[in-house]
């Protein structure tokens, strides 16, 4: 396929694969090389295997790292670090879309950003929300998702000290009552000890100076 029907055909989609290109016609045998060649030349961005999108300079619409994450793994969401400084409850910049997955985990480092997964099993794989774009829906946790998610993953001994160091702010807008039901869906004793202990009194801490 050349490349101007490639484009054609593709330039409006987020992320390509072969198989998308195989269902549209193209049958070329020498796809997969015609496509390292682009890549080489600057005109495609290889995220991962078989997963492809086009460099800024041909890309008719911008694509958030939001919504690339969401189609490089899927199923997944956006969610803890990540999350955290999108919805502005921690001060730090976070450079790499960390997201969670019901699949292995796994890290892309590419062109188009830093991607990581962590695997969250099947029970706790909810509380994410839709971030419309123009036509298109990116999903990332809620904020009180997202703060259970990083939890989650914690290991080892959890003080307040600990929770301290996460330099949590804009708690005021956090809903209480719905991270109070979200910790109880998770049935986590670890999570339901931070929540009620730990954060918490930070939460009403900060609502009261609001």
């Amino acid at each position: 396929m050349k490349w101007e029907a490639f484009y054609a055909k593709f330039s409006a989609c987020s992320i390509i694969t072969p198989q998308m290109v195989y269902a549209c016609g193209g049958h070329d045998t020498s796809l997969q090389v015609q496509m390292s060649r682009w890549v080489k030349s600057g005109k495609l961005i290889k995220l991962a295997r078989e997963r492809y999108v086009f460099s800024a300079l041909y890309q008719k619409d911008t694509f958030s790292e939001v919504y690339i994450a969401n189609h490089l793994v899927y199923p997944s969401y956006v969610s803890l670090e990540y999350a955290l400084s999108f919805f502005g409850l921690i001060p730090e910049a976070v450079y790499s879309v960390t997201s969670v997955t019901s699949l292995r985990p796994i890290k892309y480092q590419t062109k188009a950003g830093n991607f990581t997964y962590r695997h969250l099993k099947k029970e706790m794989f909810w509380g994410y929300e839709s971030q419309s774009e123009g036509m298109k829906e990116a999903m990332i946790a809620c904020p009180e998702k997202a703060i259970l998610d990083t939890f989650y993953f914690w290991r080892g001994e959890i003080s307040q000290a600990r929770v301290d160091e996460m330099r949590f702010q804009n708690l005021d807008q956090i809903n209480v009552d719905k991270l109070l039901q979200f910790t109880e869906k998770t049935k986590n004793s670890k999570l339901s000890k931070i929540i009620h202990h730990f954060l918490l009194p930070l939460i009403h801490e900060e609502k009261k100076a609001a």
